[in-house]
């Protein structure tokens, strides 16, 4: 299996490692063929330039897709400064919204305080380059705008 290693922002690189756990070998990460990130990640592939003879460095190492039909990852194997920064947009993303499933789920069904369930991901996921207060706004931010979206229809 071919791999790849992406820079990205500490946090999301230890939220990868920490979600795919069980889905991660000899430090690289395979991810579910039937997951989001995995058909993203395959899209943005693309045939390393023929002047590119550098090898990748980051903090997230990922095999590439392997699928039955379609890209060979012998081929295509590159991932260039822009598809790295829409692949992190889409893993902040994921990272976001079950976070946010997480607060909502914990304070209607239990009562949990949306603080708690915040340091309880962190600790989770081992963010520790990520405050509660910035996760607290990202989702106070994220309300606000659900709540206008409602206002609207």
């Amino acid at each position: 299996m071919l791999t790849i290693a992406i820079p990205v922002k500490a946090c999301l690189a230890n939220y990868m490692y920490a979600k795919y756990e069980d889905r991660t070998f000899g430090g690289a990460i395979r991810l579910p063929d039937r997951g989001m990130l995995y058909h993203i990640f395959g899209q943005l592939t693309d045939v390393r330039p023929k002047n590119d003879y550098g090898r990748e460095t980051g903090n997230l190492i990922l095999f590439l897709p392997s699928p039955d039909l379609g890209k060979s990852p012998k081929t295509y194997n590159y991932l260039s400064t822009k598809s790295i920064g829409i692949l992190e947009e889409w893993i902040e993303l994921e990272m976001n919204m079950e976070l946010f499933e997480e607060i909502e789920r914990n304070y209607i069904k239990k009562g949990i305080p949306r603080i708690k369930t915040i340091e309880g991901f962190i600790e989770k996921y081992n963010l520790i380059d990520i405050t509660e207060e910035a996760l607290d706004k990202r989702y106070r931010r994220w309300k606000k705008l659900q709540e206008e979206k409602r206002k609207k229809s």
